[in-house]
């Protein structure tokens, strides 16, 4: 494979799905150019400081309108076969229709790794415009072509071998990470609640400060949380790696769809507990790639199972870990199936 690809994002942290793609992307022989919609849309602004923090909330139409037309610029430059916009990246439906227009060649392709829920409405406007609109959401392609999306593609989300992989712990390591249970994600109310049942385990929890501003249910879940979020993959693999059970509560709002977690923990190698539904169990194969609970019962329960049997533990991990990384779930092999699709191989 080759070619020129334009990704439209951010690209100020490791982690981001940006560079986990540009990363596949290069690794598959392609030549990336990154654009900065929200960088570009910052430098217009006449408002300063305000002015940028108000331009990452808001639509303010004509410089919003001047941003686009330095993406427009440099797409002519450029000259990319494909155009890859993730989530909800203030590009505007009129500069997509423009690309059209003047690049009739270009592929236009948005990412979209969120919940339909979070999908701002000048995604909304676009989505008649894009070749290929991939959501993780196998269970929105319906509703997407009801409005207007001409694409609407299921892409499963997956793993960065270059974040997610397995590392030998130092002992400084396992004096840092190391517990019974670990949690690495965002405060939710449901996984407050969740939680709360696993009182008797050492339970770490890895996060944003919203773990101590919103967690005020349940005073031993919060007392928890490690006090930092963990900011590269090193970290995040280390975090998993050094506890016996990794949990991965799926987000109410990704119900029946699944997380970026069900693949990122298994490259890992690390052994996960995970919200049954429908697609995790289409993606994996229950208690042999992935092991599954559906509410607090049957997660305390399937905690003290496997908290005893080691053994089973690095057998599911194993096998897990091989079904991730050989078994097509790479930013690679998703790039590769979009390849495929849009006729770019």
């Amino acid at each position: 494979m080759s070619g020129k690809v334009i990704i439209v994002g951010s690209f100020d942290w490791e982690g981001r799905l940006e560079l986990s793609y540009q990363r596949a992307l290069e690794a598959l022989d392609f030549k990336v150019f990154q654009f900065d919609l929200e960088a570009a849309r910052s430098k217009v602004t006449p408002l300063g400081p305000l002015g940028r923090k108000l331009m990452a909330h808001l639509d303010f139409t004509s410089l919003n309108a001047r941003a686009n037309r330095q993406l427009f610029s440099a797409a002519k430059a450029f000259d990319p076969d494909l155009i890859i916009v993730f989530c909800n990246q203030a590009v505007r439906a009129a500069t997509l229709l423009q690309l059209k227009i003047s690049m009739p060649g270009v592929k236009l392709v948005n990412i979209f790794p969120d919940t339909m829920h979070n999908m701002r409405d000048h995604v909304i406007l676009a989505l008649p415009l894009y070749d290929l609109f991939c959501t993780h959401t196998r269970a929105a392609l319906p509703y997407l072509r009801r409005l207007g999306c001409s694409s609407p593609f299921y892409l499963p989300l997956a793993a960065d071998q270059f974040l997610h992989c397995p590392m030998t712990l130092s002992g400084s390591d396992r004096a840092e990470y190391a517990c019974e249970l670990v949690y690495v994600g965002n405060w939710r109310e449901e996984h407050e609640n969740l939680f709360g049942v696993l009182d008797s385990f050492d339970l770490a929890i890895w996060g944003p400060d919203d773990w101590r501003k919103y967690a005020r249910k349940n005073g031993w879940v919060r007392g928890r949380w490690r006090g930092r979020p963990l900011l590269t993959g090193a970290e995040y693999a280390k975090a998993h790696l050094a506890a016996d059970i990794c949990l991965d509560p799926i987000d109410p709002l990704n119900i029946p769809s699944h997380n970026m977690r069900l693949f990122e923990v298994p490259a890992c190698g690390a052994f996960s507990l995970v919200t049954r539904t429908e697609e995790v169990q289409e993606l994996f194969q229950e208690d042999e790639t992935v092991v599954c609970f559906e509410g607090a019962d049957e997660l305390l329960d399937k905690v003290r199972y496997y908290k005893t049997r080691p053994d089973v533990r690095r057998r599911i991990a194993q096998q897990a870990h091989d079904h991730v990384v050989h078994g097509g779930h790479t930013y690679k092999d998703r790039l590769r199936t979009i390849m495929k699709e849009l006729a770019l191989t």
